[in-house]
């Protein structure tokens, strides 16, 4: 399958999903605040953040924040239908900001992953397996999760220290290449931290075999009975096939 990326309108959505990230942390009225989540003083680097520094870490090409992506035993709940088995997480709903921004991140990956599952992994920084489960949820699932699922929003990797204070000060520069090179730098920490995937099952390794033995025979300096693989079938012309009549039959 081809890489598609996020188009132009895809990160359009991302930067406006951000921006009312940033607004949430900032101004609302939260019942635990969310810039605690941050480790080693970075919450008071993020509220030392100008408005132009704060409008350039919303055009980070990536969410900043995340919605528990990684919490699979959670979304394994929640994509099989069993949310009302924990009834004290069903009590303890999240605040109607939250709610909303929640079922606005949802709703937008919920299109991306069904149009373009790759590029929604790269925005989300979520498994392609999880993106794909999500695809197939229905819409009215998502954000009945979003209303009633408290603690899916937090911030991307707040235990990152070097992650965040790549994106609050080289990631906020001036400079348009030192930004560049700062949201390249943090995107590519964020898709390469190790997690499983237990949403999808990969093909077996052995399943590329076929290929590679087809690849083999095309050699035209391998007999084709070295490029038939390992448990290929023989060839007709090699089966029964009678001696040569100037070769001695011994």
């Amino acid at each position: 399958m081809d890489f598609q990326p996020p188009d132009p309108a895809d990160l359009d959505d991302v930067h406006s999903l951000n921006r009312a990230f940033l607004d949430y942390v900032t101004h609302a009225d939260r019942p635990v605040a969310a810039l605690d989540q941050l480790s080693e003083g970075l919450a008071e680097s993020f509220l030392q953040l100008t408005p132009d520094g704060s409008q350039r870490l919303a055009r980070s090409p990536f969410l900043i924040f995340s919605l528990a992506e990684h919490e699979h035993k959670r979304w394994h709940r929640l994509f099989e239908g069993r949310a009302h088995e924990d009834l004290i997480s069903v009590l303890d709903k999240p605040n109607d900001a939250e709610a909303r921004l929640v079922s606005a991140a949802l709703g937008f990956l919920w299109q991306l992953a069904k149009r373009r599952p790759y590029a929604a992994r790269v925005v989300s920084g979520a498994s392609l397996g999880w993106c794909e489960r999500l695809a197939e949820s229905t819409l009215v699932d998502l954000f009945y999760h979003a209303a009633t699922e408290s603690g899916l929003l937090s911030f991307r990797m707040p235990d990152n220290v070097g992650f965040w204070r790549r994106l609050l000060a080289a990631g906020t520069s001036e400079e348009k290449p030192v930004r560049r090179a700062a949201r390249l730098s943090a995107l590519q920490s964020m898709l390469t931290k190790s997690h499983d995937d237990h949403y999808r099952r990969l093909p077996a390794a052995a399943c590329s075999m076929p290929m590679l033995a087809q690849s083999v025979a095309d050699q035209t300096s391998v007999s084709k009975s070295k490029a038939r693989g390992y448990n290929t079938p023989s060839d007709e012309s090699t089966v029964n096939k009678k001696p040569d009549e100037d070769v001695r039959e011994r």
